[in-house]
């Protein structure tokens, strides 16, 4: 279940940057006088989204405990291999 809405927000993530560029890209070749904010708009989103989303997945993950356990295994790994 969780992996299938990762591949919801990442399918409309990709949808909504293609939008983006497409539509700098056609006020680009119209000489509009926003083609220049939209296309720093779409890198910027190209750049913020997926930490955005990384950062709401891992928190979500910390919300719910999984983060925990998890590093707890990690430590618990590091220091039977370290005697």
């Amino acid at each position: 279940m969780k992996t299938k809405i990762k591949r919801i927000f990442a399918i409309i993530m990709v949808v909504f940057l293609l939008s983006l560029y497409v539509w700098s890209f056609i006020a680009a070749l119209l000489a509009r006088p926003e083609a220049n904010r939209m296309f720093w708009a779409a890198v910027f989103t190209t750049i913020f989204l997926p930490i955005l989303f990384y950062v709401f997945i891992w928190v979500a993950d910390l919300v719910r405990g999984k983060g925990v356990e998890k590093s707890l295994e990690e430590n618990n790994t590091i220091e039977n291999n370290r005697k």
